[in-house]
């Protein structure tokens, strides 16, 4: 199908950069294209749809625009009214007036269970003669196409729309205004295309507003499968109605014990209890037959890691070692989805919505998914720093566990996480340049769409989401063009290159590592003070270049998110050598900067939410950093000594390490390798294969660390930075603790053990960590430690 970008040569008027983005296909027969407004005066009304709210919207949305464009306001005319007196020659027909008669236009829906469900959208711009313009598209069902028929218009005479509201848009100013002739038809590529900003960071009433009228910008499609998220499956047996009566229909845990959420959303069922499925069916008969409308239902677990371990459910497992989503639980894709297609088969004539996604993300082995279910996809542990055409194993394996689904069913769709960085401090990501290789791909995949899960944080997501849609509707379009027409639009012809050099940067040194994580705290070592030092000449550079006085205020609030990385890097060269004080210094900056942010454009960030305390936050490492250092100066602890920050390392392939008393201070480790203590061991070692492969299990630390005499009696407790996943302490030959096991991007890490016999003061002390680093995560010691000795009333 050819759509807007891909089939057009030229189009319009007066801007330039409008060619950047978009070419037009024209009919050669043609005559000279429509004048809408000549020296601020009107030349054309805006002719419309009678009885149609979407051909409306789209006309009040021309009617804005121009007027903004060139102070002219062209007459809106509903088709059948009397016209004014002295009315313009011009006509720009908006929707399925009389004029779109005999000309071919999208239109229809159609929700029926087929391959190819929802894929009537598009529009169309087309030149009818001299004096008159048509902008339709399709609006039946949950189609928009009259009203992206007429936005693309108002970009193709210079408009833009960046980013939401009012701070990220681009009104030309044009006295004179001549649209060519033009005869383009458009389709997207993808039916499924959406971008929804989540509760992680806070939004106001106004600001999901100004949100929800930018979807139209962007082609935003709504309403086409049934709705889907976490803890929707229990949402048809409410806990609250049926587990006093009934507790055997809901999830056991390990302890034996059945339980009922907080919640229906947070609620598990027993997916092997044959009586709740009949009543689950009644219900889901009862909610279809409220509303015949309805087109299906959505089905999903609650967020976690659900799982029933009852003996029926457990007989029915698998028990295949996929990848896994947290430690030590069972996947149960062959459970769920046979549970799933049992209720898509009671209901063939609706669509059933379901996730795939933590313990059930990989496609089923011996379970034929039906025709009528459509499976989200949402790879939470996925590779985000690459691309979909990497040999890393993890954005590979993603690929494939997609594949594999769309051989059962065509209706796929991606649940992608923008910002990828769960938690974090807001640096920026490469998701615009993994859109230009990834949504290609997509495309000819056969994947159905793709519904982002973003935030209000546009300081680390940046265009991303608009380069995304446009890659959603023509993942033909050339997204270097679309960049470039943004950085010298938006920016200026001498600022923007500078600006987009910095952000490309960014993106390069994070596709060049190995490193697969979708944490801000892991890239440590790809973010450096070197690497910001070294990219710091395009913030300067676009600060003196010249530019309007509007241009110059977006690059002082570029070079704010620029100092905001430098920051980052900041901390962690000072958390490095443990100076947790200028590592406080950094993170407050940090904080002042997205105060600054938002008052510039709230879009960028929310300088206080619910969530900032965490300790993957920059707040929550700010208060980290603060304790440790009062550690130390002599306010709740003095220090002692601080470890060393390259330790004797070795791998334990075989689990001996413990046999054998590796932990001895006179066991030899003159061969042993070095490892550094504050980087992670995927973070300095090379992989094993291009595939990105480390080897994992038990690993080893030792070191030697001088005591000063005088401590005797004192009481002195180890700290260490991190432990990844799991860990085991001995001090000076015995055992001085045990750290729990810990997901590999979950926060804290840190861990902390008494001591206070085991120091040998005036003496040099021995100290011996065993790491297991488990299958599917990164591991190791990492951020490094030291020994201290706590204030009495801080015991």
């Amino acid at each position: 199908m050819k759509s807007l970008m891909s089939a057009r040569k030229c189009l319009v008027v007066a801007l330039a950069t409008a060619m950047i983005l978009t070419g037009t296909r024209t009919t050669k027969a043609q005559a000279a294209g429509v004048t809408l407004v000549t020296d601020g005066v009107p030349q054309a009304l805006l002719m419309v749809e009678a009885g149609a709210p979407k051909s409306m919207q789209a006309a009040e949305a021309l009617q804005t625009y121009l007027e903004r464009m060139s102070g002219a306001q062209l007459p809106l005319i509903i088709e059948g009214e009397t016209l004014p007196d002295h009315a313009p020659a011009g006509r720009i027909h908006v929707g399925h007036t009389a004029a779109a008669r005999g000309q071919k236009v999208p239109s229809g829906f159609d929700p029926s269970i087929r391959p190819d469900a929802f894929e009537e959208e598009g529009f169309v711009l087309r030149t009818l003669d001299a004096n008159t313009l048509l902008v339709a598209g399709n609006n039946d069902g949950p189609y928009n196409g009259t009203v992206f028929a007429a936005y693309a218009l108002l970009e193709e005479l210079g408009c833009r729309w960046y980013f939401p509201g009012d701070w990220g848009e681009i009104v030309p100013k044009e006295t004179t205004i001549t649209v060519p002739a033009v005869d383009i038809e458009s389709r997207p590529d993808f039916p499924v295309r959406s971008i929804w900003l989540s509760g992680w960071v806070h939004c106001t009433r106004e600001e999901r507003t100004i949100f929800s009228e930018w979807g139209p910008k962007m082609r935003f499609s709504e309403g086409m499968y049934p709705t889907v998220g976490d803890g929707f499956l229990a949402r048809f047996l409410p806990p609250d109605d049926y587990f006093d009566e009934h507790p055997e229909w809901f999830a056991q845990g390990q302890d034996g014990v059945r339980r009922r959420g907080r919640s229906a959303s947070h609620t598990m069922l027993c997916l092997s209890n044959a009586e709740m499925f009949e009543e689950f069916v009644n219900n889901v008969e009862k909610y279809l037959a409220a509303d015949p409308e309805r087109s299906g239902f959505g089905i999903s677990p609650p967020d976690g890691m659900p799982y029933c371990y009852c003996e029926d459910c457990l007989a029915q497992s698998l028990n295949f070692q996929y990848p896994h989503y947290g430690r030590q639980r069972r996947m149960q894709s062959e459970e769920y989805y046979r549970f799933a297609t049992r209720l898509a088969r009671r209901f063939p004539d609706k669509w059933v919505s379901t996730m795939a996604y933590s313990l059930r993300e990989m496609p089923p082995q011996g379970v034929a998914i039906p025709s009528n279910v459509r499976v989200h996809h949402a790879p939470i542990t996925s590779d985000i720093l690459h691309a979909n055409d990497t040999q890393l194993w993890r954005r590979r394996q993603t690929v494939e566990i997609q594949k594999q689904f769309l051989e059962q069913t065509p209706h796929f769709t991606i649940y992608h996480y923008n910002p990828g960085f769960l938690l974090g401090k807001f640096v920026p990501e490469r998701d615009v340049a993994n859109a230009a290789v990834n949504l290609p791909m997509y495309r000819e995949m056969g994947v159905k769409g793709m519904i982002q899960e973003g935030r209000k944080a546009f300081m680390q997501t940046w265009i991303s989401y608009y380069v995304s849609s446009k890659l959603l509707w023509d993942a033909d379009a050339d997204a270097d063009a679309i960049k470039q027409d943004f950085y010298s639009t938006f920016f200026g012809p001498a600022a923007g290159p500078h600006v987009q050099a910095w952000w490309d940067a960014c993106e390069r040194v994070l596709g060049e590592s190995h490193t697969q994580a979708h944490e801000d705290s892991l890239v440590n070592h790809i973010y450096t003070k070197s690497f910001t030092d070294g990219i710091r000449k395009h913030v300067d550079a676009a600060l003196a270049a010249e530019s309007t006085e509007e241009q110059q205020k977006r690059v002082e609030a570029f070079a704010l998110i620029a100092e905001n990385l430098e920051r980052y890097t900041a901390i962690h060269e000072a958390e490095q050598q443990l100076d947790y004080s200028a590592a406080v210094e950094a993170a407050e900056r940090m904080i002042e900067i997205k105060v600054k942010l938002n008052d510039i454009y709230s879009f960028f960030i929310s300088p206080n939410h619910r969530n900032w305390n965490m300790a993957g936050m920059v707040e929550g490492r700010r208060d980290t950093f603060a304790r440790l250092a009062s550690l130390r100066d002599g306010s709740k602890g003095t220090l002692v000594t601080d470890l060393p920050l390259e330790m004797r390392f070795a791998r334990d392939p075989h689990n001996e390490g413990v046999v054998m008393r590796w932990y001895l201070p006179e066991r030899d480790d003159s061969a042993w390798e070095t490892r550094d203590t504050y980087f992670l061991l995927e973070q300095q070692e090379k992989p094993l294969d291009e595939a990105g492969f480390y080897p994992y299990g038990y690993v080893w630390y030792r070191a030697a660390f001088n005591v000063p005499a005088g401590l005797e009696g004192r009481d002195l407790t180890l700290y260490l930075g991190g432990i990844m996943n799991e860990g085991w302490v001995w001090v000076n030959g015995q055992f001085a603790g045990y750290q729990k096991h810990r997901l590999w991007w979950n926060h804290p890490h840190d861990a902390a053990f008494d001591v206070s016999g085991l120091i040998r003061p005036g003496e040099q002390n021995h100290i011996a960590v065993r790491v297991l680093n488990d299958p599917d995560e990164m591991g190791g010691l990492f951020r490094r430690g030291f020994l201290y000795a706590p204030q009495p009333d801080e015991q």
